[in-house]
């Protein structure tokens, strides 16, 4: 949703031009098409990303001054349209987010869904109207959230990477350079936690 945020510049439209056709399957030759152009920014669109990325960090600069504090964490940890940090106490914490939501909704880009391994911050924060995104249980079994597609239990603040896919993968015993390097994009690790990838591309040099 936060590409829908930016608007494109209309002098930019004529790029992202599309044909309407309201009677499909009819005889192109004799009838006219409508023209559209999109006003926003577009999903799959390879440029969207950086256009997200560009508008967020030209829009937080106002901001530098105002909190600094906060400025640095969205400046530093926002991946996409996920914002992930963490403070040195609940009240600083507390105070990163509300000046991060009052930030971003200046932009009409709304922070929800928030999670936090503090109790005593979830409650505040709901305490402060914010949307929080409640833990889950199972058969008194936490139900792990992801952060940027890597598991995280809140309750004992830690990360784990689910590796069944990669033993499955290894199985099949394929001892060639083009099949180490599949391994390694298996592991999905955009923190850079895990230095296993970067070690099989490294030690692939020496396969022949």
């Amino acid at each position: 949703m936060a590409f829908l945020m930016i608007e494109i510049d209309e002098s930019e439209r004529d790029f992202t031009r599309i044909f309407w056709d309201e009677n499909p399957g009819i005889d192109l030759e004799n009838k006219w098409l409508d023209i559209f152009r999109m006003t926003r920014v577009l999903f799959g669109v390879k440029s969207s990303p950086f256009l997200l990325a560009a508008t967020i960090k030209h829009h937080l600069k106002k901001y530098v001054d105002i909190f600094p504090d906060t400025f640095n964490h969205l400046n530093q940890s926002l991946y996409v349209d996920d914002f992930l940090c963490g403070n040195v106490s609940v009240r600083a914490a507390l105070t990163t987010c509300i000046e991060s939501k009052q930030i971003l909704e200046d932009a009409s880009m709304d922070l929800r869904k928030w999670r936090t391994n503090s109790s005593e911050l979830n409650q505040r924060l709901k305490n402060f109207n914010f949307e929080v995104d409640e833990h889950k249980e199972s058969l008194n079994t936490l139900i792990a959230s992801k952060v940027l597609g890597v598991g995280w239990n809140e309750k004992s603040d830690t990360f784990y990477f689910d590796s069944s896919d990669l033993g499955t993968f290894f199985s099949k015993r394929i001892n060639t350079k083009r099949y180490l390097l599949q391994a390694a994009g298996r592991l999905f690790d955009p923190g850079g936690r895990l230095k296993h990838s970067t070690n099989i591309r490294q030690n692939s040099k020496n396969i022949k």
